[in-house]
């Protein structure tokens, strides 16, 4: 029985990794799943709040192509199981450093359960989403950006909750 749950989260893995590939450009990602069951939470964009980004935890993610350079950030710098953890995003130009204006954004933090965030707007490059984590271990947040008529940037970051 025990196999067959990870064979179904293996499935349900796969399942999921396909559906981003198909639907944004190619992009190598990696699902760390757990071994409880996964649900999906959808969240309205109340926790956002403008960020900019100092911090040692700061992972760049940039895409010559599109020419975007994006930063993503934590705090607390350490979190533990059942801190509230504020994410930091900052949507750049990659040549000049000046940020992207008027951009949409979703985000989707991994590990059990699943957390998405739509359509939150980016009026200026910078945003943040405060979120509870009530699960220690690494965590995986995939953030898309998209202009008003098509998609930017699909980057993938990592988080460690101790």
């Amino acid at each position: 029985m025990k196999a067959l749950k990870g064979d179904i989260r293996i499935f349900i893995a796969i399942a999921i990794l396909i559906l981003i590939i198909i639907s944004f450009s190619s992009l190598t990602l990696f699902f760390a799943m757990t071994n409880s069951s996964i649900f999906f939470l959808s969240s309205s964009t109340t926790n956002l709040a403008y960020a900019q980004l100092y911090s040692n935890t700061t992972q760049v993610w940039t895409d010559k192509l599109n020419n975007i350079k994006i930063q993503f950030s934590y705090l607390p710098e350490k979190p533990t199981a059942d801190d509230t953890i504020q994410l930091q995003f900052s949507t750049q130009n990659l040549q000049t450093g000046s940020h992207l204006k008027n951009l949409t954004a979703k985000v989707t933090i991994f590990n059990d359960p699943i957390y998405k965030y739509d359509n939150i707007t980016v009026a200026d490059g910078d945003f943040s989403i405060r979120r509870l984590f009530l699960d220690s271990g690494m965590h995986q947040v995939i953030l898309k950006v998209a202009s008003k008529d098509y998609s930017l940037a699909l980057a993938s970051f990592n988080i460690s909750v101790l």
